[in-house]
């Protein structure tokens, strides 16, 4: 089984994947957005560009769903599902016995929507958080980017960034955005948001990890209004 699994692997291209993670209403949609505005693929089955959310790939989260549901609630909002998750990455062979359970033909046929293969690739799904040792399983080389965010006194714009801001718990905060494999797999980063979108070097460090061309501030802005990042916005970030 483990060898036609690896043979499933030849579906996507030779480069590792980028995979984002994050918590849920931290910011991970934005820069999926922002990456895909700077051409890495992060799947056919994601929203279009222009939509605000979520900018994910439906196959990929329908996925991490499949390993989380066992354990809980399948988005992963509970303390309990992450803890008892955790539990089980521990037993031995669980990590295997997930990984065979993957269909990466049907996964790759979904996520490509094409035969034709782009190099910069992954895709973005919060609970990448909880699935990473799977994931790293299956993708030894990826390159994991973690989002950090603080949470905001104001409303959010959306349902996800409410529980973030006034439901999460700090155990999930922290589970989400400080992984404890977090600079124990050597292909690990963690970026904070806020940064990210108000800081050309910060944004240009994330481009070089996964190797793309960086860019000026006047491009970062630039790009930052494509992706519907208002000046007031960015400079309200700044203040703080």
């Amino acid at each position: 089984i483990r060898r036609a699994m690896h043979d499933h692997v030849k579906l996507f291209p030779s480069e590792p994947p980028v995979i984002l993670c994050g918590c849920h209403g931290g910011g991970t949609s934005f820069v999926s957005k922002l990456l895909r505005l700077y051409d890495v693929f992060m799947g056919a089955d994601a929203e279009p560009l222009e939509n605000r959310k979520y900018h994910e790939s439906r196959v990929f989260r329908k996925q991490n769903e499949a390993f989380l549901r066992p354990f809980g609630d399948k988005c992963g909002f509970e303390e309990a599902t992450g803890t008892a998750f955790d539990t089980a990455l521990q037993s031995p062979g669980f990590i295997a016995s997930q990984a065979d359970s993957v269909d990466l033909g049907a996964l790759s046929a979904t996520f490509f929507g094409s035969p034709e293969r782009t190099s910069l690739w992954g895709w973005k799904d919060p609970r990448n958080s909880l699935t990473a040792p799977i994931w790293r399983s299956l993708f030894p080389n990826a390159t994991f980017v973690i989002i950090t965010k603080q949470p905001g006194a104001g409303p959010s714009k959306s349902p996800s960034g409410e529980w973030f801001r006034r439901l999460a718990t700090e155990f999930i905060r922290n589970r989400y955005m400080h992984p404890p494999w977090l600079g124990v797999y050597r292909h690990s980063f963690q970026f904070s948001f806020e940064r990210l979108v108000t800081n050309a070097e910060e944004f240009n460090r994330l481009l070089t990890i996964i190797g793309q061309p960086t860019m000026s501030t006047q491009t970062h802005a630039r790009l930052l209004r494509r992706a519907g990042r208002s000046e007031e916005h960015t400079s309200e970030l700044q203040s703080h």
